[in-house]
């Protein structure tokens, strides 16, 4: 079993793709990317949560592709989104 699982979408627009999810993790505060972390320490709840917004997201990606549509993607409305803990 691989220690630090990762997806891949097949799609020429794929790389647009990692920064939407990436980006609509982060609109609910979870820093997310194609790897998949998994700690001890996380939750049944976390888990379940990160399980039902990748299934949200996963389908708005399939509509996007099935439908020809490149999503809008605001730099500006993410990058402010995120800050240093330190």
């Amino acid at each position: 079993m691989d220690t630090m699982p990762r997806y891949e979408i097949l799609s020429d627009n794929w790389q647009m793709y990692r920064f939407f999810i990436t980006s609509e993790f982060l609109k609910k505060n979870i820093l997310a990317t194609s790897l998949i972390y998994l700690s001890k320490t996380h939750t049944k709840k976390q888990i379940d949560l990160y399980l039902r917004l990748t299934d949200e997201i996963f389908k708005k990606i399939s509509y996007f592709e099935k439908n020809k549509i490149i999503p809008n993607l605001n730099v500006e409305e993410i990058l402010p989104q995120l800050s240093r803990l330190n």
